[in-house]
């Protein structure tokens, strides 16, 4: 039965091996290493002359080590749909794009190679035409890459709940608490108004001052942090910039805030 791709350029059409073929094993291989996107991790390498001749991983190759809160899982975005809200699904970060501007960047003549994809089941335009006019040959994939990678399957191993313990700090926490302890209760996570050494991620009520020096001697922990703060609440850049800083969720008054504290914290 033929495969209703989203997209696919006139005259191209994708090649499939068995999993266990040497090329999609290194593919397999680039995806584990240097895929920087946890939630969706594909890698792709080039082939020429039956050597691999460059290598890459989506999320711009920074490493399968990132912690990587995605928002569209936060805000529930259908498939297809919200690539706007995360850098991490950008076209130029695409495993395909990546493996691309490696081999360019490293001088390696990518005319007539073969691109091997392990992690995706389809090529979106940007990505086509990136490969076209490098002059890419044929484009293989798993058999069965339709069936093996959809959303369900892929996302389902990553967003296993993970957290046992958070809590949630600032002057005015009742404010949220409520809604965040019910979040936490739905993936079995006990939630405390007080920091201790067995909490595995921070939230920080981010709207006053007084909560903004909480978020200090949370940052001094090294614990995961998620900021909370109401939409029109001033935080200054070094805050969002801080390396603990996962996730900044502004709330508005009709928010869905327990389903979007609890996506954030499947991810983690």
């Amino acid at each position: 039965m033929a495969i209703a791709y989203p997209y696919l350029p006139e005259g191209r059409a994708f090649k499939f091996v068995p999993d266990g073929d040497p090329f999609l094993e290194e593919a397999k291989r680039a995806r584990s290493e240097l895929a920087g996107d946890p939630i969706w991790p594909n890698g792709a390498v080039l082939v020429r002359d039956g050597k691999v001749i460059a290598r890459a991983g989506n999320g711009y190759n920074r490493g399968s080590h990132l912690i990587h809160i995605c928002p569209r899982i936060v805000h529930d975005c259908p498939s297809g749909q919200g690539y706007e809200l995360c850098d991490l699904h950008d076209s130029p970060g695409h495993a395909e794009w990546m493996v691309v501007k490696v081999a360019q960047q490293e001088g390696i003549e990518t005319q007539g190679a073969d691109l091997y994809m392990y992690g995706h089941w389809w090529c979106c335009k940007p990505c086509w035409d990136a490969m076209i006019a490098a002059g890419i040959r044929d484009v293989y994939l798993l058999e069965g890459a339709d069936q093996e990678f959809t959303r369900e399957k892929v996302h389902a191993p990553y967003l296993i709940p993970q957290i046992k313990k958070a809590c949630l700090l600032g002057g005015d926490v009742e404010k949220v608490f409520p809604v965040a302890f019910e979040a936490c209760q739905e993936i079995n996570c006990d939630l405390s108004k007080e920091m201790d050494e067995e909490s595995e991620v921070v939230m920080v009520h981010a709207d006053h001052e007084e909560e903004r020096q909480c978020f200090f001697s949370a940052a001094e922990t090294g614990k995961p942090i998620i900021l909370l703060s109401s939409e029109g609440t001033d935080i200054s850049q070094e805050t969002l910039d801080h390396p603990s800083v996962v996730y900044h969720l502004i709330y508005k008054s009709d928010t869905p805030l327990k389903t979007r504290i609890k996506n954030i914290l499947i991810q983690l």
